[in-house]
């Protein structure tokens, strides 16, 4: 059921909201050389180059989404770029100065990353610009909006810190940036043994979007997966429906592979023609086993072209 609206949707433009997962995806403990420490009951959230500690039970959710088609059942969240309804929200009590998307009573509680394109050369993090119940910060190209009671809005703040490998080893720039020729270094996913761990670090133009990590049997049990996905890539999209990819800039997953000898695959889930999981000597196609241990909490996927839909999603 819709959360009430106190004001009127303008015009609908895109009906296709991301709605918040309903819980986290264990991390990691912050590495050893974290500059900053993580309050109790807090873990730690990336996007680009910044990290921010939140509450143990904030779910997962979508930037920008328009106060007005907020649901009741709405709970704090960490949002992150992707698909959302695009709408106007009006509000009769505008002319008091009041903007119902940063009251929490309208606007929700959240951790909303963003960036622009027109990236910033600026070094370390802006002082935050305040409206309402939000705050908002800023490094280069990258910003965070945190809405929350005061106490805890100043609690997340002063966790924020700037990262280059953020919280589960994953680094802020993609190992293939800058090189579309690239392929993960391996090995062949059918001579890894000894599974510990399998950290996701999901890019976006090869940039660190979030990341996930599974651990003991459910790492095997994953591994296992990709090592029967069948051999040959894809599935990938008609030709008539795509331009040509960008093998740098489309979004994947490089998966650090903790075991015996260290590995390393790439999942490519983006663009059109070149899908699937490759671990530097074969290329798999891309199968809902493989996949699924690597697309909730934070790393959770609202926007793909094509039917990968059933891939993708929980």
């Amino acid at each position: 059921m819709t959360r009430r609206i106190r004001g009127t949707v303008l015009i609908i433009l895109l009906a296709l909201a991301g709605c918040a997962s309903p819980g986290p995806v264990t991390t990691a403990p912050p590495p050893a050389s974290a500059s900053q420490s993580l309050p109790s009951g807090f873990r730690w959230e990336s996007f680009r180059n910044l990290q921010v500690g939140v509450p143990d039970d904030w779910g997962y959710g979508t930037s920008d989404s328009p106060w007005c088609l907020r649901k009741d059942s709405e709970k704090p969240f960490v949002g992150r770029p992707g698909a959302v309804a695009l709408v106007g929200c009006s509000d009769p009590n505008e002319s008091d100065g009041i903007d119902p998307a940063t009251a929490i009573e309208t606007g929700g509680e959240f951790a909303w990353f963003s960036f622009d394109k027109k990236e910033s050369a600026a070094q370390g993090i802006s002082d935050p610009v305040r409206a309402g119940d939000r705050a908002t910060v800023k490094a280069g190209g990258t910003t965070l909006s945190v809405q929350a009671p005061a106490a805890l809005r100043e609690k997340i703040l002063g966790t924020v810190h700037t990262i280059s490998t953020d919280q589960n080893g994953c680094p802020v720039k993609a190992p293939f940036t800058g090189d579309p020729r690239w392929r993960p270094s391996g090995p062949a996913v059918t001579s890894v043994t000894g599974v510990k761990s399998i950290a996701a670090c999901n890019y976006s133009g090869a940039w660190l979007t979030s990341s996930v990590v599974v651990r003991g049997e459910k790492a095997v049990a994953a591994m296992e997966a990709i090592a029967d996905a069948p051999v040959g890539g894809g599935p990938n999209s008609p030709a008539d429906q795509c331009v040509p990819d960008d093998l740098v800039a489309m979004e994947q997953f490089v998966l650090q592979v903790e075991a015996n000898a260290p590995a390393e695959i790439g999942v490519r889930y983006g663009g059109c023609f070149h899908r699937g999981i490759d671990d530097g000597t074969t290329l798999r196609k891309l199968t809902r086993a493989a996949v699924q241990p690597f697309v909730g909490g934070a790393n959770r996927i609202t926007e793909w072209q094509g039917d990968l839909g059933p891939i993708l999603t929980p």
